[in-house]
């Protein structure tokens, strides 16, 4: 699921036209463009997704601009699957760091949203996505707090622009 802060500009427009007919991708986006870093993004995906009636297993997020490994959603799904706690983290390499690689650990600002992965009934509780800057940090700490600590996959595996 693709979920735009929308209203649709040019480009969105294009990249639609490209996958219209991929019936593995979904799109929605926002009545009008709210700037809050895609946390509105997020709330409405996931309150999308936990309402249908064969909701998925598993859930994560990312940003247009990040750049993923192609064995990222496999390597955080085997894990998140595989713990206890029902969710994963792998390490990354962040803008904000000045691109250096980041061990991530549960610990604000050294974990971010694009390397997580968790089992929705456990995102569910955790609760909604408020829109500050650290939004992120509040919802990977409530995950934390709920289900113990993530199972690590300890390999970069994601580019956070």
């Amino acid at each position: 699921l693709v979920v735009h802060d929308g209203p649709g500009k040019e480009h969105f427009e294009r990249t639609l036209k490209v996958f219209q007919d991929d019936h593995r991708f979904e799109f929605l986006e926002t009545e009008s463009r709210e700037k809050v870093f895609g946390h509105s993004c997020r709330r409405r995906g996931f309150s999308s997704l936990l309402s249908r009636r064969s909701p998925p297993t598993l859930l994560c997020t990312t940003n247009a601009d990040n750049y993923a490994v192609p064995t990222f959603l496999e390597a955080l799904a085997h894990a998140a699957l595989g713990t206890k706690s029902g969710w994963a983290i792998c390490d990354m390499v962040h803008s904000h760091k000045q691109w250096r690689p980041m061990k991530t650990v549960v610990e604000r600002g050294r974990i971010d949203a694009a390397c997580w992965m968790a089992r929705a009934p456990l995102v569910e509780r955790a609760g909604p996505w408020c829109n500050d800057f650290a939004a992120d940090w509040h919802f990977l700490e409530r995950l934390n707090r709920l289900a113990g600590p993530p199972a690590k996959v300890d390999h970069t595996l994601v580019v956070h622009n």
